[in-house]
């Protein structure tokens, strides 16, 4: 981009598109001309952008494409354009996966947390963190549901034994078990007296 003043973030809040009524958005026919569009921005410095137009999008992605995905941090070949949905411009070339993902994330932000396109990386800075911090080791109500149905949904019969074993079921209740269900409840038994255990431990 060319003349590119503050963030990208900081860009979305901030916008004033050609055509727009307002005299942030008013621009000289001799700028209209121009090769680059022009926008501009309440708190910030006009800057101009280059136009890719449709037909030249495609090579504009090959041409810019990563190695890798810089979002998801892996190699792929469904590649797209990603663009900010409030001010047009182009951001990076990033996997289809990545592209959905930051959309969906955008979106939430912004309709349900009611926040400003400015605060996103900060937020999605504070969710990183908060996904690192140390484990509680407190088990959910929810949580033991959630664990007992991927060991249902999951595993396969052979499977769902070994994992019993490996939690400290005896042969004898295992053998018991006649069905699925049998077995998850074992399971479900036998991680409530994980966590019991461990926090009796504290």
């Amino acid at each position: 981009m060319h003349g590119e003043v503050g963030t990208r973030s900081e860009a979305s809040g901030r916008i004033r598109m050609q055509g727009q009524t307002g005299q942030a958005g008013q621009l000289h026919h001799q700028e209209e001309c121009h090769p680059y569009y022009l926008i501009c921005r309440r708190d910030y410095p006009i800057i101009l952008m280059t136009y890719v137009p449709q037909n030249k999008l495609a090579q504009w992605r090959k041409d810019n494409a990563p190695d890798k995905c810089p979002i998801l941090d892996r190699a792929t070949d469904d590649l797209v354009v990603d663009h900010d949905h409030l001010n047009g411009e182009i951001r990076a070339v990033i996997s289809r996966e990545a592209n959905t993902m930051l959309g969906k994330i955008e979106n939430i932000h912004r309709s349900i947390c009611r926040g400003s396109p400015k605060d996103l990386p900060q937020v999605l800075l504070n969710i990183a963190e908060y996904l690192k911090a140390p484990a509680s080791g407190i088990l959910h109500p929810v949580g033991i549901k959630q664990l007992t149905s991927r060991f249902k949904r999951n595993l396969n019969k052979e499977e769902q034994e070994f994992a019993l074993r490996k939690m400290g079921a005896k042969k004898s209740e295992i053998k018991c078990c006649k069905n699925v269900n049998d077995r998850s409840v074992l399971y479900r038994t036998l991680v409530k007296t994980i966590y019991t255990k461990s926090c009796q431990k504290k």
